[in-house]
């Protein structure tokens, strides 16, 4: 095993680290590990994210859609007054 090699951890190694050291050097924290390994699986298998990416590219899809309906209205409504002001005027 590459621990094997490690006999005392270094006063520059953090607690938290020497610790895990110690523990996988005597398999205390076999269990453990595979939790964390079980833990990072579930991360990557999720599929929450990716629903928040479908819902916010649909979002954005539809302002996208409404932004240009109203552009394209706009103008079309706004000729019609002006027809309608310009009939008002002359008669």
């Amino acid at each position: 095993m590459f621990l094997d090699n490690v006999r005392q951890p270094c006063k520059l190694i953090p607690v938290e680290l020497s610790s895990a050291i110690t523990a996988a050097k005597t398999n205390q924290g076999g269990r453990r590990m595979k939790q964390l390994w079980a833990g990072i699986k579930g991360l990557l298998v999720q599929e929450d994210g990716a629903t928040a990416v479908e819902y916010a590219v649909m979002l954005a899809l539809i302002i996208a859609v409404a932004i240009i309906t109203i552009v394209v209205l706009g103008a079309k409504v706004e000729n019609a007054f002006n027809r309608v002001q310009q009939k008002l005027q002359n008669s």
